[in-house]
């Protein structure tokens, strides 16, 4: 059973602008509540949820040092919510310790639990074997706050990085903020798609189902895998009917006020690729005339690399 006490002589109280401070209390960890209704274990300023390898080491250092009493211990609401220390709280149920000392408050008229949980949640993490608040986490808060205010401005996410304590440079904050507001934009203004959502769109909209779809991504290595893939389907697919399927394209990761730039570089490649086909065409036409056949591809060696077999290229047989 731990006593109050030694918080109280110990630990440096820090003060909060969103919540009334009550003190410090020991209370039965049974009535801390760290789940939502399906069971399922929340710690809403991590990204990632429940750090369960920090859990752990937090169980190894309960076990073998105790509490450490100059530090903040988990602090709830007077309900029972947790709003910082939820993975010592899990490191503690399961070395089934019974009672925890927490700080108690309450939320300040003027704030709701989401503030709280940007000014204590990302704010404190200090205590024993603790994980330091991460970029991803302050993200994922960053864009709570975004949707919750109706906005969506980089200063007002610049003075949001200041409601709280964080290890964060003003480079690394600007950098947050400019990603967050980026991928908000995304989604608000542009519609996803997948392959599969896709196809479903043109099926249900009365569209041809039969085409060949076409991801354009915003990074230059997916656009060109897409491209590749887009363009032997079409090729097989020509081959075994002598048809020619049309491409209906989508765009993913792009940002709208890029989109038209996008489109206008997939039509650019896919004229690039055509005139390439055409000039293959002409070859083919002229190997065709001299009575031979014309193969594009010609797989001439494979690399040695059977162990003290092969020292050198392996041809391949029939060439």
């Amino acid at each position: 059973m731990p006593d109050t006490q030694w918080w109280n002589d110990n630990c440096k109280i820090k003060t909060f602008k969103t919540v009334t401070p009550i003190g410090f209390k020991v209370r039965p960890i049974s009535e801390l509540n760290n789940e939502n209704e399906a069971g399922q274990k929340l710690n809403p300023a991590r990204s990632q949820g429940i750090d369960w390898q920090n859990v752990r080491a937090l169980e190894l250092s309960f076990i073998n040092q105790g509490f450490d009493t100059t530090k903040m211990p988990p602090i709830v609401l007077t309900d029972g919510r947790v709003i910082d220390g939820n993975t010592r709280v899990e490191a503690l149920r399961n070395i089934e310790q019974g009672y925890i000392c927490v700080y108690e408050v309450e939320i300040k008229d003027g704030y709701d639990i989401e503030d709280v949980y940007d000014e204590i949640g990302l704010g404190m993490n200090n205590h024993l074997a603790s994980k330091p608040v991460q970029k991803s986490d302050c993200e994922k808060r960053l864009a709570v706050f975004f949707n919750r205010m109706g906005i969506t401005e980089k200063k007002k996410g610049v003075e949001w990085f200041s409601t709280f304590d964080h290890p964060f440079t003003k480079d690394q904050v600007n950098d947050m903020v400019d990603k967050v507001i980026k991928h908000k934009r995304i989604g608000d203004t542009m519609s996803p798609f997948n392959m599969q959502t896709a196809k479903k769109w043109l099926e249900k909209n009365g569209k041809d189902t039969e085409v060949v779809m076409l991801n354009c991504s915003g990074t230059k290595r997916s656009s060109e895998t897409y491209f590749l893939r887009t363009f032997k389907e079409v090729l097989l697919h020509f081959n075994e009917t002598s048809e020619v399927l049309p491409i209906t394209g989508f765009l993913s990761n792009v940002e709208a006020e890029d989109a038209e730039d996008a489109r206008k570089a997939a039509v650019t490649e896919i004229k690039r690729l055509n005139k390439a086909i055409n000039n293959l065409s002409v070859k083919i036409k002229e190997a065709h005339a001299k009575g031979e056949d014309f193969e594009l591809l010609q797989l001439d060696a494979w690399m040695p690399q059977l162990t003290d077999v092969e020292h050198d290229l392996v041809k391949v047989q029939g060439k």
